[in-house]
């Protein structure tokens, strides 16, 4: 399987919000990356996201999540933060690698 991006988080959690997917169906997909043995995620920013909505599914009571809709929307801002970040950053390395090649002396 290959390993999950930023806007892969941000798409399940957005179809929880819209009931396109369930709190269990995201959960288990963050689990099996969190739980693996040999873990495929280096992003640091999409592991620590896998591990937080791993736990989407926890119950507060029993017909109560602990994580309410509010919660979601903000771990989605926080994504599209890491990745309109990520992006610049992006960009500004490929302009600098174009514009000023390394040359050996």
């Amino acid at each position: 399987m290959n390993e999950p991006n930023m806007k892969e988080v941000i798409a399940k959690l957005e179809k929880v919000l819209s009931g396109e997917l369930n709190r269990e169906e995201v959960s288990e997909w963050a689990e099996f990356y969190v739980m693996a043995d040999k873990p495929n995620v280096d992003d640091e920013n999409v592991w620590e996201m896998l591990q937080t909505i791993s736990g989407i599914d926890i119950l507060d009571s029993p017909t109560t999540y602990l994580y309410n809709q509010e919660d979601i929307k903000q771990w989605i801002e926080k994504a599209k933060g890491c990745v309109s970040t990520r992006g610049i950053v992006m960009k500004y390395l490929s302009y600098y690698i174009r514009n000023f090649p390394y040359r050996a002396r």
